[in-house]
């Protein structure tokens, strides 16, 4: 990818995600992938990096925060456009969201990066 690509990359997710309070880190052709067909699944954020290690913070790590997602279209745009109206922010030093892990049909994970 060139630098003039990514830099248009970002300024389409700049701009078609204007509220989201992290950084989106696809490609534009993933948005219109469904992730499952089902009409509710479950976003899980965890806070397993070493921004939340208590061995570094001296707190304990918060708990896993959980989003349920409905709609009849389990995009990513639609699952990303609902996490942002649920006000899902990246609490740590990884601001950048490369996507989602499949735990079941109907359970997904956060995979955030820095």
């Amino acid at each position: 990818m060139t630098q003039d690509t990514n830099d248009e990359e970002v300024d389409f997710f700049n701009n078609r995600f204007p509220d989201a309070k992290f950084s989106i880190c696809l490609r534009q052709d993933e948005l219109k992938e469904k992730i499952s067909d089902e009409k509710q699944v479950a976003i899980r954020q965890t806070f397993t990096c070493y921004c939340h290690d208590t061995k570094y913070t001296g707190i304990d790590r918060p708990q896993p925060k959980f989003f349920v997602i409905k709609n009849d279209n389990m995009t990513v745009e639609n699952v990303l456009d609902e996490l942002i109206r649920q006000n899902m922010t990246a609490d740590c030093n990884h601001q950048f969201l490369e996507g989602f892990y499949k735990h079941t049909d109907a359970q997904y994970e956060l995979f955030f990066g820095s």
